[in-house]
Formats: C-alpha cells, structure tokens, sequence
C-alpha cells in the first residue's frame, strides 16, 4: 500500500502556530503603550515631537542661559507616576534679576552653584518661553538634545503622554537620533 500525504506537510503545520503567536505578539505590542516625553510648540500647527521613553524615576534637565543675566540655569525635573514631571532643583551660577533669591529653602552652595530644593512639586508639563540668547538644552539620561534645533522660539511644552509600544519601535527605529532610550 503506498502512503500518500494527506492534507499539510509537518513544516507547514508548524508554521501556522507560529504564524499566529507572531500576529498575537504584534496585536499585543500595538495595544499596550509607554509613556514619552513629547515636546510641543501650542502656537504652531505641527504634530508633537517625541524625544524619549519617560520611565518613572528618570531624570530630566532643562538648562538655559538666562536671558537677562547671562547665567546658566538648569532645571532638574524627574519623572512622577501618572505621567507628571517632579520638580526637584533650580540650579544658577548667580543672583540678579528673575533667578530665584527666596524660597520655601534657602538656597545652598554645591561647587559653583546655588542650588534651590523644590520639594518634588508636581507638574503636569513643563512650559517655557525661549527667545535665542537662551540656547535650551533638554538633557535625559546621558542624551543632551538641543531644544534650538527645533527653532524652539516663544513658547514650547514639555509633556509626557502615552504611546502604542508598536509606534515607539517605529520612533525609535526610523528616528533614532529623537528616540532616546
């Protein structure tokens, strides 16, 4: 008697389990999100520019030059629950006008620094006026971005805002030089 095969071969049949575990895994990915730090121009109609993954804990650095008395400033901000950002230092080289002088603690003395504890007072984002003088600097983690690249002039916000897992691969794939991990 001669055997003849009958219906799919045993490769074809172990390509449909895993043909279908892939589209699960992909219908997964696209359903479950990670929260982004976006960046936002409110006076401009253009899309969000999404900058890094905005993992609960990590640290975000806006430093500028302050526009009237030329010091570096920089803000020192983690990442809160519930996509907020916490509010954690000011640092400044110098006093003068518009650089804070009082506060709920004074300020203290680290190296070349006065440095002022904001007590983690949480924001819902970060808004900030910039004219050139300025030159904003958004540093997350190791990654320094250069906010003036993206002609950051007026009025610009800093959120953290919820993102398909599948549409930050793409990001992170197709931008990587935007997608900061």
């Amino acid at each position: 008697m001669i055997n003849r095969p009958t219906g799919l071969s045993t490769a074809r049949r172990r390509l449909i389990p895993a043909t279908l575990g892939a589209l699960a895994l992909l219908l997964l990915a696209s359903t479950a999100s990670v929260d982004v730090l976006t960046l936002h121009f409110p006076h401009r109609n253009t899309a969000p520019i999404t900058l890094a993954r905005a993992a609960p804990g990590r640290q975000v650095v806006l430093a500028y030059t302050h526009s009237v008395e030329g010091t570096p400033v920089e803000g020192v901000f983690r990442v809160g629950p519930r996509r907020c950002f916490e509010m954690q230092q000011t640092r400044y080289t110098s006093v003068g006008t518009g650089l804070p002088t009082a506060s709920a603690s004074k300020p203290t003395r680290e190296g070349g620094w006065f440095v002022v504890e904001e007590g983690n007072r949480k924001l819902e984002s970060i808004r900030f006026f910039s004219v050139p003088e300025n030159q904003v600097r958004l540093t997350v983690g190791a990654t320094t971005v250069n906010i003036e690249n993206y002609q950051a002039r007026g009025l610009f916000e800093l959120q953290i805002q919820p993102m398909s897992r599948m549409r930050w691969w793409w990001t992170a794939f197709a931008k990587p030089s935007l997608a900061i991990e």
